[in-house]
């Protein structure tokens, strides 16, 4: 329970009092007896709610699950799903690549491996069908295997080459989900001072913070290894079985009914697809996403940040604002349902959890009447503090409610999504080895489009992930500038901070946009300029050319 006095005291004094408290999300759900819950009262717990939110949160405890009546959550069984229809795809398969420069000791690594799937279960939990329904089964602890490949006699090119050819392979290589790990290794010899650690991880028991986790665990026990002497790792509080059948239970909670009908009003009668994108082919085995990348640089960024800040928001929403702004540009659809992570992690008790946590949220926008930046993201805001409120809801009992048109390769809710990552760069700590983490290997996609904007010590890396089979026809050059069509190019490396405000916006989209610059489009653009427009497009270090494509729709 909190440290803090005041709030000791004051629950001290609730307690008295017969009021009791629970933290619900975001919200303080109070009971009382009549007549208690005075004025003073609401106020002293409407001052102190952020306090009181945290020492429930830290106090409120995940019951330990019968092991026997074991479930998945929610995410997991999304996964599973499309598992079980795709069994040969790698789109929710994780890679990671770390280059070692030194000697490694093998046995260290799979000694950490296994005591990684020792303490973690649901690295190692396999799951089985039951009528029709996935159930996790957890084996005992076994060692974990850590083959080593040795390519150290090929002669450099050739080493190199079946270095790429080995870890794109593990990348895409289907888990076996039934069988189990959900987590695999492999160690390549390159030179006796040259390694490459292939790890890949399965996101039925995996997110992106887990990978933190993960990373830190390895050090930590590879080191007691190397030392020879046992890592001193707390027990863990609950496993992540406990948190499924803990977060089901919460499910049929009646404020949850509330929260959902809220869903349901914001979403009905939204166009759950995205017009840029082609229907998928059913048949088709999807291909490895093509990317595209560009970053933001580090002035403009703290621009883009002041300027969220001056109008009460956060660079998340600005940056779904501007994403949202260019598929309009690109597209023209005035409606569109973007989708964008959430952590998932409401309690203390989740943070040391590898697990797949993360609930991808749909946040519906209107782009509707040509709205300036200002204006557009003052709705984005709305949208984006109505999800957040709300945002315990499983997507599962959303999508039972819309019953929109399913499909096998899109998310029943949105085809295209967006993501804010602005947490430390993942980093393993091995000692007496120099490591680094190399670009991971691209595998199916996940969704038809998908950005990613990363913090990289100020700078804003945008990663643009698309399915290319969805977007036929001849590519278009893009320009995604506020009031411009495209019939232009640019190098987004080129672009310098604006000193305005208002055009901060303006400088964001053309960084955006220069992503969408070789990406084919289903349906051709007007084309209109302005001199004024190619003015502010010369500032931004815009290089004009030639519109190769049609200019009508």
């Amino acid at each position: 329970m909190s440290t803090d006095p005041e709030v000791v005291e004051l629950l001290d004094d609730l307690r008295g009092r017969g009021v009791t408290l629970a933290a619900d999300g975001d919200e303080l759900r109070c009971t009382a007896p009549p007549g208690v819950l005075t004025e003073v009262l609401l106020a002293r717990l409407g001052a102190a709610k952020p306090r009181l939110l945290a020492a429930l949160r830290e106090a409120e405890d995940i019951p330990r699950a019968d092991p026997a009546a074991g479930v998945l959550s929610f995410a997991q069984e999304r996964i599973w799903l499309h598992s079980a229809l795709w069994p040969r795809s790698s789109a929710y398969n994780l890679p990671l690549r770390v280059d070692l420069a030194g000697r490694p000791h093998p046995a260290a690594l799979r000694g950490a491996l296994t005591g990684l799937l020792a303490r973690h279960e649901v690295l190692r939990t396999r799951y089985r069908t039951l009528r029709g329904r996935p159930r996790p089964v957890v084996p005992a602890p076994e060692p974990a295997t850590l083959p080593v490949v040795d390519l150290s006699a090929l002669p450099g090119p050739a080493r190199q080459a079946a270095l790429d050819r080995l870890a794109a392979e593990e990348a895409r290589r289907p888990f076996d989900l039934s069988a189990g790990p959900a987590l695999r290794a492999v160690l390549v010899r390159l030179a006796a001072d040259r390694h490459t650690l292939l790890i890949t991880r399965h996101h039925i028991a995996s997110d992106g913070w887990s990978l933190h986790l993960l990373l830190d665990e390895l050090g930590a026990r590879y080191r007691a290894g190397v030392a020879g002497r046992p890592d001193r790792l707390p027990p863990l509080p609950v496993q992540y079985g406990d948190f499924a059948a803990w977060e089901r239970a919460r499910a049929g909670r009646p404020e949850h009914e509330e929260r959902l009908a809220r869903w349901v009003d914001r979403l009905r009668g939204a166009p759950f697809g995205l017009d840029l994108l082609a229907e998928p082919d059913p048949d088709r085995e999807p291909e490895p996403v093509d990317v595209r990348s560009a970053v933001v640089p580090a002035k403009l960024v703290a621009g883009l940040r002041r300027a969220a800040r001056a109008r009460h928001t956060t660079l998340f929403t600005a940056l779904l604002t501007a994403f949202g702004a260019a598929l309009y540009r690109v597209g023209g659809q005035v409606d569109v349902v973007i989708g964008t992570a959430s952590a998932g992690r409401d309690r203390v008790a989740l943070e040391p959890l590898i697990g797949s946590f993360v609930t991808m949220l749909p946040l519906r926008l209107d782009l509707s009447g040509r709205p300036t930046f200002a204006a557009l993201l003052e709705r984005v805001h709305r949208v984006v503090q109505d999800t957040l409120a709300d945002r315990q809801v499983p997507v599962d009992q959303l999508i039972a409610r819309l019953r929109p048109t399913r499909t096998l390769h899109d998310n029943p809710l949105f085809a295209v999504a967006f993501t804010l990552q602005n947490t430390a760069q993942p980093a393993v700590d091995l000692p007496g080895l120099r490591q680094s983490l190399a670009p991971a290997v691209a595998v199916a996609p996940k969704f038809g489009l998908a950005l990613t904007a990363s913090d990289e010590g100020g700078d804003l890396a945008l990663r643009l992930e698309y399915d290319a089979a969805r977007l036929p026809g001849a590519a278009h050059d893009v320009v995604i500038v506020d009031g411009i069509e495209p019939s232009m190019r640019w190098r987004s490396y080129t672009i310098e901070l604006l000193e305005l405000a208002e055009e901060l916006g303006v400088g964001t989209l053309v960084t955006i946009g220069a992503l969408l610059a070789d990406v084919p489009h289903t349906r051709p653009i007007p084309v209109t300029c302005t001199s004024d427009d190619r003015s502010m497009l010369s500032r931004l270090g815009v290089e004009q050319s030639r519109y190769e494509g049609p200019t009508g729709i």
